[in-house]
């Protein structure tokens, strides 16, 4: 074939499934960013310049607050942009076990817990963006028991629906657990953003459901599932 023909070769149109799937994770990209600047970045800005402007009152205590929960909604507003470049550039996720496998490893070393994973001998093939989701999930999971279950082991397990059709991400532990309404109404309070209800609308964006169950003493049970199964669509 004669070399000046090789460009018009290399530049065909791509068949007609590639290119909607291009489309798709376009699509999913665009809803991603929207949400991320206006509900997440902006919102927190937001929320920032209002305790700047508490910290001008003259009571010395309260303006010191102010000050540092100001402090701490710009560094949430510094991560949701770096997040959002993340979703312009994301990380492709071939092997979501051994994505996952990965993660706990690196918890494991950096916490000092003892944190177990299981996964299900054979799974689904899954789109980029929901490997991606679940393993955002995951993390962000797992970072929450670290942090909150009080030392004792967590667990995290990924499995396939009975019908085989979708997968489930199961992230839970026996430790202190808590009332969800009251933690978040006293996040929100104390200036720390939106943490599972954020996860959720992310999730939601990309077909996938949270279903999270706890109380104070009874520990904490976070199931992601894809599809959204039907007794998510109220969690």
């Amino acid at each position: 074939m004669p070399s000046a023909l090789m460009p018009l070769v290399d530049t065909m149109p791509a068949p007609a499934t590639e290119v909607a799937d291009v489309v798709v994770d376009a699509r999913w990209q665009a809803r991603q960013l929207a949400q991320a600047l206006h509900d997440e970045l902006a919102q927190l800005l937001s929320l920032a310049l209002m305790q700047l402007d508490a910290a001008r009152e003259p009571d010395l205590p309260r303006a010191l607050l102010a000050q540092q929960r100001a402090y701490e909604l710009v560094k949430q507003a510094l991560q949701a942009s770096r997040d959002a470049v993340t979703l312009l550039q994301p990380e492709p996720v071939d092997d979501l076990p051994a994505a996952l496998q990965t993660l706990v490893e690196q918890l494991r070393a950096r916490t000092g817990l003892n944190i177990q994973f299981s996964c299900a001998l054979s799974l689904p093939g899954l789109p980029e963006p929901i490997n991606a989701g679940l393993l955002a999930a995951g993390r962000e999971l797992l970072a929450n028991a670290c942090k909150h279950a009080g030392g004792v082991a967590i667990h995290i397990a990924l499995a396939r629906h009975a019908d085989g059709a979708g997968v489930t991400l199961v992230v839970r532990d026996q430790g202190l657990g808590f009332d969800p309404q009251l933690a978040q109404a006293a996040a929100i309070a104390a200036g720390h953003g939106y943490g599972l209800p954020r996860l959720h609308a992310r999730l939601r964006l990309l077909g996938m459901g949270l279903r999270l169950r706890s109380a104070p003493g009874l520990g904490v049970h976070a199931q992601v599932s894809w599809p959204r199964q039907p007794e998510e669509d109220e969690s």
